[in-house]
């Protein structure tokens, strides 16, 4: 009997809420990362090598290339990621393809943003707008937040798409079963679902925060009128979280 075809499989993630983890999971129980960062008109194609350049300029990397092409490149047994929106092109193209869609509340995602952007060099803010505060976030929440708003907004409709496995970020920091979740998913034999977490957690990968991201003293009523200006509160309920929850102190 031929052995059963292994899956395809395309990682789609809200901005900030662990792709790279996710990817290291999924690498750890047996599929080959292609490092290919998918987009509805371009691919960026990473270098595993020199993951400090593709954290500080991805469009070195990048190509011109629409959906229904790039994800030709993905092979039996391989995966890649994106921050794909829901759209007729995208669920089209991803035909055939195991997707799992990994969420993160996104008043968390946002510090996270606005701190990964100031890492990496991606922005010139100044040294009074470095620090996180209440006033900062809002700032922030208001400029370059709204579009990563408008994104998760794009994105939302994977979390209700039949045969798509919805996961959450801090589940998947914390909780190997869902690791056992995710390797049932793709069909992967039994393993030690605890010791690839832990070997995930202490790899180094693209995006990866070096402190956990804490929004007990950055976000406030300022940045949480931001947020709720741009709809994030319903948004966030669109993607399984509470659309009213408090904001919390967050890993």
């Amino acid at each position: 009997a031929h052995a059963p075809t292994r899956p395809r499989i395309i990682l789609v993630t809200v901005p900030k809420s662990g792709t790279y983890l996710l990817s290291e999971i999924v690498a750890r129980l047996g599929f080959h990362q292609t490092y290919l960062h998918l987009a509805p008109e371009h691919l960026t194609a990473y270098d595993p090598t020199d993951l400090d350049a593709g954290r500080a300029d991805p469009q070195r990397y990048r190509v011109e290339c629409p959906i229904d092409q790039s994800v030709r490149l993905v092979r039996p047994g391989e995966f890649a990621v994106g921050h794909l929106p829901f759209t007729a092109v995208t669920t089209s193209s991803l035909d055939g393809f195991r997707v799992i869609f990994l969420t993160r509340d996104l008043r968390t995602v946002l510090e996270s943003w606005r701190r990964f952007r100031i890492r990496t060099g991606r922005t010139n803010a100044a040294a009074n707008e470095v620090r996180p505060s209440d006033a900062n976030l809002a700032k922030f929440i208001a400029g370059p937040g709204a579009q990563a708003i408008k994104r998760a907004e794009s994105m939302s409709r994977w979390a209700s798409r039949p045969g798509v496995l919805t996961i959450d970020h801090t589940g998947l920091k914390s909780d190997a079963r869902v690791v056992s979740r995710i390797r049932e998913f793709l069909g992967g034999a039994p393993g030690d679902d605890e010791a690839v977490l832990r070997q995930s957690l202490g790899a180094p990968t693209l995006t990866r925060s070096p402190t956990p991201t804490d929004l007990d003293h950055a976000w406030g009523p300022l940045a949480e009128r931001a947020f709720e200006a741009l709809g994030g509160p319903a948004i966030n309920e669109a993607l399984g979280y509470d659309l009213n929850a408090p904001r919390l102190a967050a890993s």
